[in-house]
């Protein structure tokens, strides 16, 4: 039978357009499932797949954080530092990106030091008598785009931590 089908009065038949329709329904389907499978498995913000850690050269630094976040919403960093002193201190340094990008709101456990320069901030820590230190800092991200800063622990090693903020 051709494209249109004869005597369709008062409707005529388009099969070709009406395959074409289907097939593009059919696409769009699977366009949104995969969006939302993506969405669940925390490609565009929390999840398995936004979830990364990075680490220093010699394992005794390291930073855990969500790859893709959201501005606006609460951003949380661990950072984990093994290898320092028992019952010593332990200094984390963010880079001065870090607070262009980011507004701190908590820092558990709390820093006994703090100083915000040029270099960016330095919290003082106290180590556990097994000499690791592990800092929950939360921040909100100011604006979007991507968010590149160093987190460091002098004489320890640094890390790069890179974070896509979407609007």
């Amino acid at each position: 039978m051709s494209g249109r089908a004869r005597g369709g009065y008062p409707i005529e038949d388009d099969m070709a357009f009406q395959r074409r329709s289907w097939l593009v329904e059919r696409v769009s389907w699977i366009v949104l499932a995969l969006i939302g499978i993506a969405a669940v498995l925390g490609l565009l913000s929390h999840g398995p797949l936004s979830r990364t850690t990075v680490a220093s050269s010699d394992g005794k630094l390291s930073v855990t954080y969500e790859r893709m976040e959201r501005r606006e919403a609460s951003s949380r960093f661990l950072v984990q530092v093994a290898g320092a002193e028992k019952d010593g201190e332990v200094t984390v340094r963010f880079g001065p990106a870090f607070l262009d990008s980011y507004e701190m709101r908590a820092m558990t456990p709390r820093p006994t030091r703090a100083s915000g320069s040029a270099e960016g901030f330095e919290g003082v820590f106290a180590a556990s008598p097994t000499g690791e230190a592990r800092i929950h800092v939360t921040g909100r991200a100011t604006r979007f785009g991507l968010a590149e800063f160093p987190v460091e622990v002098p004489g320890r090693g640094s890390v790069r931590v890179r974070q896509f903020v979407f609007p």
